[in-house]
């Protein structure tokens, strides 16, 4: 009787065990890998931060605002500008086995990052950021992150912990100089199952806190300033998927991003290189939110909170729109900016 006792709780413990997943190199993205995800709509309505052992997250209900495309793609497609430091055989540290290109971004300090690309490293201990390349009034410029930038820790189990500090810089001549500080740390916190609307996995769960200081100096401007970031990102990563299959992020206390793996494809891929393309900034905004269009003239702004509610309308004709939101309580909003292309929704956090 006592052996079937000692039989019991073995093989309990050997459940549990078996329900725990190992990410390893080869669950993650691959060159020419395409990856397809959605942008959530309505935020409110779930819990992203509670985990545990065996757990079960049932997001089964999220909306969708959009969706999205990524292609990892070979160093040889990106601009050959960016090639001698991300393909040099004398810096192992910053070869890269893959890239892609991502939006851009404003940095409210008349420096514009276009054609931005994020260059990556991965081998059997870590999955890593080892530059970044992007154009500045038409100028290619490559940053080598220094540490590099080690987003996780190869194998990940149930458990693990990570820190890393890393440092990139970009410096336009004549102009100005970005310079980001970053500390990044992680702990595996749960594991268990994942209920998405298209599909369920075994994952495990990370906590990652990301605390940066954007630096921007522009002597010319008499600019010389730094920029606190700190954000947390709930990664729900599964064996074979490749990039996260669930990913939330909080800004300022409040989930205000989170996009999933979906099977939904776009209708037409291409028929994104005409859509007009619109940055909001500053992102976060307190007072003052100004809406760029690069391609179209924009005829309308529509602000929503999470409960779909419609908090703010403007009509306009321009290709850059003022818009105050000094009367918005802070939180996180969905912008509909409407153009003669169609309606493109980006997601805000008002301070």
């Amino acid at each position: 009787m006592r052996s079937l006792f000692f039989f019991a709780i073995a093989m309990g413990f050997a459940q549990i065990a078996l329900s725990q997943i190992t990410i390893t190199a080869s669950d993650l993205p691959n060159t020419d890998s395409v990856y397809v995800r959605a942008t959530a709509a309505n935020l409110g309505d779930f819990d992203f931060v509670s985990t545990g052992e065996n757990f079960t997250w049932d997001f089964s209900e999220l909306g969708q605002l959009n969706t999205t495309v990524t292609e990892f793609q070979e160093i040889s497609e990106a601009p050959f500008a960016y090639q001698f430091l991300f393909n040099n055989p004398f810096d192992p540290d910053h070869i890269a086995d893959m890239t892609i290109e991502t939006e851009g971004f404003d940095t409210g300090q008349q420096i514009n990052f276009d054609e931005f690309y994020q260059f990556f490293q991965k081998n059997d201990n870590a999955w890593s950021i080892v530059g970044y390349g992007t154009t500045i009034s038409g100028i290619p410029l490559p940053a080598q992150t220094e540490p590099v930038d080690v987003v996780y820790d190869l194998p990940i189990e149930f458990g693990n912990t990570h820190e890393n500090y890393s440092e990139w810089l970009i410096e336009v001549p004549d102009f100005a100089t970005y310079k980001l500080k970053q500390d990044r740390s992680y702990e595996v916190d749960g594991h268990g199952t994942l209920i998405l609307p298209d599909a369920s996995y075994d994952v495990l769960r990370l906590r990652m806190q990301i605390d940066a200081v954007d630096s921007i100096v522009i002597p010319l401007l008499q600019v010389d300033f730094e920029l606190d970031r700190n954000s947390v990102e709930y990664i729900w990563l599964a064996e074979g998927q490749g990039t996260p299959v669930l990913q939330a992020t909080e800004t300022l206390g409040q989930v205000a991003f989170v996009n999933y793996k979906t099977n939904d494809l776009p209708d037409n891929i291409l028929e994104e290189e005409r859509v007009s393309k619109i940055n909001l900034y500053p992102n976060p905004a307190q007072d003052i939110l100004w809406a760029n269009s690069e391609n179209e003239i924009i005829s309308g702004i529509r602000i929503l909170d999470q409960t779909g509610k419609l908090v703010l309308n403007e009509l306009v004709k321009t290709s850059l729109a003022r818009i105050d939101i000094s009367g918005l309580e802070a939180g996180s909003y969905i912008v509909e900016v409407t153009t003669e292309l169609g309606v493109e929704r980006k997601q805000l956090i008002k301070q």
